[in-house]
């Protein structure tokens, strides 16, 4: 009974795993013809796709940097005001003028000018790749090479 129980899960395995490489099979041709459906809609569109979704990123990135950067300086400006209530309670009512509240922001802005015309940066894939190998070469370069002493 126990060979026998034995040999029917070693036919089920077997089954299974026939069923998993035919699995595996029809993946490797769905993947296929997508990829060669997506070549197929680019060249017809004319776009670049995985350009157009790296734009698409560092755009989303630079929205969640300009977000941070915005709650942060609120959370600042709170706490500022926070700080100036407090010194007042502190202070009581002495000689001392009034302290008139100013938001941050408006500070902030007026710390900065532009002097000249604004340029956009460019985040294009090509020119990232170019700085890098840029930077890898002279990274190379700056490095002394390294030999091995063998005996002969």
């Amino acid at each position: 009974m126990l060979q026998e129980l034995h040999e029917a899960l070693t036919s089920e395995i077997k089954v299974l795993k026939l069923e998993i490489e035919a699995l595996r099979a029809d993946k490797t041709v769905k993947d296929e013809e997508l990829n060669m459906l997506y070549i197929v809609t680019e060249h017809h569109l004319g776009i670049n796709v995985q350009f157009i979704y790296n734009s698409l990123e560092i755009q989303r990135v630079e929205e969640r940097r300009a977000q941070r950067e915005k709650e942060l300086a609120e959370e600042a400006t709170r706490k500022r005001k926070e700080l100036i209530v407090k010194t007042q309670e502190t202070s009581g009512s002495s000689s001392q003028p009034d302290v008139e509240m100013v938001d941050a922001e408006d500070e902030q802005a007026q710390g900065f000018v532009l002097v000249g015309d604004s340029t956009p940066l460019s985040y294009s894939l090509d020119d990232i790749i170019r700085l890098v190998q840029v930077e890898q070469r002279k990274r190379k370069a700056r490095e002394p090479e390294v030999k091995l002493l063998c005996w002969k």
